[in-house]
């Protein structure tokens, strides 16, 4: 059983729940992350809205953005996916 704030490996799922991951050597939510890496390759670590950051999907050329590393492409300009 992992609860949130205990330590754990990185980047595990642990006790056998897929809601108990570990993100930087701490127990956290399935979805938390505190950077990319935490993420899966089609995904991004967002900015925290009510307190934990979330892994959300890469977004499509077109979509609003704010820092390029939410883009698919890579390229973030005048808040739009390129």
């Amino acid at each position: 059983m992992c609860d949130n704030g205990s330590r754990c490996g990185n980047n595990a799922f642990l006790g056998g729940k897929p809601t108990d991951a570990c993100a930087w050597g701490v127990c956290a939510d399935a979805d938390e992350c505190r950077g990319h890496s935490d993420c899966t390759s089609n995904q991004y670590c967002g900015d925290p809205i009510t307190g934990k950051r979330k892994c959300k999907s890469l977004l499509a050329k077109g979509q609003a953005c704010t820092k390029r590393s939410q883009c698919a492409s890579g390229r973030c300009q005048l808040f739009r996916c390129k």
